[in-house]
C-alpha cells in the first residue's frame, strides 16, 4: 500500500489536504483553517471500505503543527463528518471527529497514533470510528505493515451502522 494512500487510511488527514495548501509559514502561533472535502469509497478498497459505495464529506477546522522534531500533529477542532451509503442515501451517519493524529519517524518507519473520535479506513478494521487511542504503522516504502491497533478505546463499524 503506497504511502500517498494515506490520505484514505486515515479519513482525518483528507480533512487536512486543504491545509497543506496554505503556507507553512501560517502553522504555529494561528488558528486552524476551515476544511471542507468529498470523496468516495468503493467496495473492495484495498485499505478498508464497505460492501457498498459510500461517500464520505467533512467540514471544519484542521492545523498541522510542524515540531522542531520534525514529527507532525494534526489537529481538527469542530470537524464533522457524514458518511452516506450510495447504494441507499437515506441511510447516513454523521460523527464529530475532533481527534488528534501524532505522525512519527521511528526508524524509518511512519508512526501514526491517533487519540479523541478518529474516521479511519483500515483493509482489517474496516471503516470505523475510533474513539480512543489507536496506532497504525507504514515502513519506508509506505507499505501499511502494522493495522489499525487498539490501545485502549472503542471501535463502532460505521458499515453496519448504514447496511
Amino acid at each position: 500500500m503506497n504511502l500517498t494512500r494515506l490520505i484514505v487510511v486515515a479519513i482525518t488527514f483528507a480533512a487536512f489536504a486543504a491545509v497543506l495548501s496554505k503556507s507553512v509559514s501560517a502553522q504555529n502561533g494561528y488558528p486552524p483553517d476551515p476544511v471542507v472535502i468529498s470523496f468516495d469509497i468503493p467496495p473492495g478498497d484495498p485499505l478498508g471500505a464497505c460492501a457498498f459505495p459510500i461517500n464520505i464529506s467533512a467540514a471544519g477546522k484542521g492545523k498541522f503543527i510542524v515540531q522542531k522534531s520534525g514529527n507532525l500533529i494534526l489537529t481538527s477542532p469542530n470537524l464533522n463528518a457524514t458518511v452516506t451509503n450510495l447504494n441507499n442515501t437515506s441511510k447516513q451517519v454523521s460523527f464529530n471527529i475532533t481527534g488528534v493524529f501524532h505522525v512519527s519517524d521511528s526508524n524509518g518507519k511512519v508512526v501514526n497514533t491517533v487519540t479523541g473520535r478518529n474516521l479511519l479506513t483500515d483493509p482489517t478494521a474496516g471503516v470505523v470510528l475510533a474513539i480512543g487511542n489507536f496506532s497504525f504503522v507504514f515502513d519506508s516504502n509506505g507499505n501499511l505493515i502494522q493495522p489499525l491497533t487498539r490501545q485502549g478505546g472503542t471501535l463502532i463499524d460505521i458499515c453496519a451502522l448504514l447496511n
